[in-house]
Order: C-alpha cells, then sequence, then structure tokens
C-alpha cells in the first residue's frame, strides 16, 4: 500500500501523505514510507524545495492510536522516537521545505509540519494539540514549538489541548502564510516557483545558519525528553484505558 506519494516536477519535489480514511493517521509504514521520500529527494541534486501535504483535504490528525493502543509503554515510545528521527531528518536536506496546513493538522500531524522550514495554511485548518487531553504528553517537536512560537504560546496550545484556525495560527506565527481553500494550490505553486529560482548554495548557507542559531539545533535533546515524559504517562492505565479501548482491538 501506497501510503505516502512522492512526485518531482523538476525542482519541486511533492509529498502526499496517502491514508486519507483515516485523516491520512500517521502509522510507522506511513513513516517508513516518508523516509524512503527523504532519501530520494536528499540524492537529488535538481530539487530546489519540497511541499508535504495530505490527500483528502486534511494533513493529518496524527498519531494512529489504532497502532500505539495495543502497545506496551516501552513499544509506543519506541515507535514515536522512530517518527521523531524521520521528521527530524528533514532538518538535514538542503531544500527548502515547506508544510501545507489544511483540515484536520492535529497531534503528529502538526509535529510533522513543524520541522519543515515553512508552513502555508488555509484559513479554516484546524490545528492543535490534543495530546495531555488524551491523558500524554506529546512525544515530540515541543522543541520546535518554542522555537517557532515562543513558550508563553506553546504552553498553552498544548496544556489547554486548544485547537485554533489557520488565521489565529498566523496571528501567533506558528504558520508563515494563509490562504483561501480555492486559493491554496495557487498560492503554493507561486511560493514554490519562487523559491525554486533561489541559489542553491545560498539557500543551504542560510538553511545551516538560521539552524546554528537556533533552539531547534537541540531538537534530539527536546525530543528524547518528550519521549521519555511521553512512556511515564503511557505507563499508567489508571487515567488512559477509557482513551484507549475503544481503540484496541
Amino acid at each position: 500500500m501506497e501510503f505516502v506519494k512522492l512526485k518531482i516536477c523538476e525542482q519541486i519535489a511533492y509529498i502526499t501523505l496517502n491514508r486519507s480514511k483515516v485523516y491520512n493517521a500517521i502509522n510507522s509504514e506511513m513513516v517508513n514510507q516518508f523516509s524512503s521520500c527523504i532519501e530520494k529527494i536528499a540524492n537529488n541534486s535538481t530539487v530546489r524545495v519540497v511541499i508535504t501535504r495530505g490527500e483528502g483535504g486534511n494533513l493529518s490528525a496524527g498519531s494512529d492510536l489504532k497502532q500505539i493502543a495495543n502497545l506496551s509503554f516501552n513499544e509506543a515510545g519506541l515507535i514515536e522516537k522512530l517518527h521523531a528521527d524521520v521528521f527530524r531528518s528533514l532538518d538535514k536536506i538542503r531544500p527548502i521545505t515547506i508544510a501545507v496546513l489544511e483540515g484536520y493538522t492535529l497531534g503528529g500531524g502538526l509535529g510533522l509540519s513543524l520541522y519543515h522550514d515553512f508552513r502555508i495554511a488555509t484559513q479554516n485548518a484546524i490545528i492543535g494539540l490534543p495530546e495531555v487531553e488524551l491523558g500524554w504528553t506529546p512525544p515530540w517537536a515541543l522543541g520546535r514549538l518554542v522555537d517557532i512560537v515562543g513558550f508563553s504560546k506553546a504552553r498553552w496550545l498544548t496544556l489547554s489541548s486548544s485547537k485554533i484556525s489557520g488565521v489565529e495560527a498566523e496571528k501567533i506565527g506558528l504558520v508563515d502564510i494563509i490562504s483561501s481553500d480555492k486559493d491554496i494550490d495557487e498560492n503554493i505553486d507561486n511560493i514554490a516557483n519562487r523559491f525554486a529560482g533561489l541559489s542553491m548554495e545560498a539557500i543551504v548557507a542560510t538553511k545551516q545558519f538560521f539552524h546554528q542559531m537556533s533552539e531547534g539545533n537541540k531538537s534530539k535533546e527536546w525530543d528524547d525528553l518528550a519521549q521519555k515524559k511521553f512512556e511515564n504517562c503511557f505507563s499508567d492505565e489508571s487515567h488512559i484505558h477509557n482513551i484507549l479501548k475503544k481503540y484496541r482491538s
């Protein structure tokens, strides 16, 4: 099953999450296929821009709870660590990376977008981190969230489990550009073509410079710590049992 599609058109690569029936919920097979796409892009010297979006009008509703519901806390922690390692590898590729936040962009879907250089959202996108409401800490990308929106807004988004629109996300700096649903494809093409015309040497040097300046260069440290906090919460069946039992086979 093709859970992630890759299409390369000259200097622009399009990655599409392809589990639309489950709102592009992220499971291990999807992550493995995403990793293969990143490797192919890294080995293609002509690609200057990467666009990541989801099939069916949603980026992703987050981790596939049907997968992790039947796992021990150690197993669930290892799965989430793998997801973090793969998505964080977006930092290592040369092209500019852009995530498209539309429809449901929740939990791991939002986390994935945070590892991109830029985020474009539709006005009515539904964006948030529901993990604390479910009973556990988001297992990765919190360091990157802080780097992008600051501690205060990151705390609010995480602890309140609030869902915000694309318009609200732009106001707090979580997304860089907002678009109407009808104009999103045109806006993506315009932005991608603009970046595709830039010098690759200048892109790489500038990305490296900002990455070295940023708190994001500690992403792995923060992801490892978040994974441990996630495992601690997930090991306590008393407060997550009612949430997970409907997903257990």
